[in-house]
């Protein structure tokens, strides 16, 4: 690899870029964007481009370089429509080239701010592609419906958590606040782990729902149902644990 060559890599799950300064074998001496110097394996790199910049340039020079292309690539990615060029290639074929995705893009001979935007662009659609081994697999029909359905619930879960500690928050402090409309799940909830504990199906559920609402003490489902009316203070919920009946019948 040549120096002034511009790499990209992970970096804790995210892209990270750098100049090349020196190559040595299979290791790689890099100057990063925040003007610091990196060493990383060849095997590390997930993609390259050239810039044309001289070896012997300064290294002000060099980091000038990497930012504009950075800056460029990163005003560029926000025009790519990943989902109008999955359309276009998908059932073309599993995997694609990201030279070949980027001239798709921009078109022919693209240039190194295109290709490191797609790369950027299409890494960051986690619907309709997945990054592997240097280039782009694509997704199928089935699996982009799969993957959107696990999205839509995950969003659903996360609005559900969040209105309902919000909503305990506040009653358990005596805020004045209208019932959710997921009142009863949210009541369903702490008493399910009140009187089954761990052993309720939805336990997580409703310890993250406590947690959120920073009422996670041990006591805390049955304290909430009693100030909210929701049980009365001597209940016996062993019975219901147990699967008791609570009246009796002569």
């Amino acid at each position: 690899m040549q120096p002034g060559t511009i790499v990209s890599f992970f970096d804790r799950d995210r892209i990270t870029s750098a100049i090349c300064l020196e190559c040595k074998e299979t290791r790689l001496h890099l100057l990063t964007e925040q003007n610091r110097e990196i060493n990383l394996g060849t095997s590390r790199v997930i993609h390259s481009v050239p810039t044309g910049a001289r070896a012997d340039s300064s290294r002000e020079n060099l980091l000038k370089t990497l930012k504009a292309l950075l800056q460029e690539a990163d005003a560029l990615k926000a025009d790519i429509n990943t989902e109008e060029l999955w359309n276009l290639v998908q059932g073309e074929a599993e995997r694609l080239e990201i030279p070949y995705l980027a001239e798709l893009v921009f078109g022919r001979s693209p240039t190194p701010a295109q290709t490191a935007a797609t790369l950027r662009a299409l890494y960051n659609d986690k619907i309709h592609f997945k990054f592997n081994q240097g280039s782009f697999i694509i997704h199928s029909a089935g699996q982009v419906e799969q993957i959107e359905m696990k999205l839509r619930r995950e969003a659903e879960r996360e609005r559900d958590l969040e209105e309902g500690s919000d909503w305990l928050k506040k009653k358990w402090a005596g805020t004045p606040v209208d019932d959710p409309a997921g009142k009863s799940h949210y009541v369903a909830l702490l008493r399910g782990i009140a009187v089954f504990g761990d052993e309720y199906p939805e336990a997580q559920k409703a310890s993250e729902l406590l947690k959120r609402a920073q009422l996670n003490q041990p006591d805390m489902p049955l304290r909430l149902l009693i100030k909210m009316g929701e049980m009365g203070e001597n209940e016996n919920i062993l019975l219901e644990r147990h699967g008791i009946p609570s009246g009796w019948t002569p």
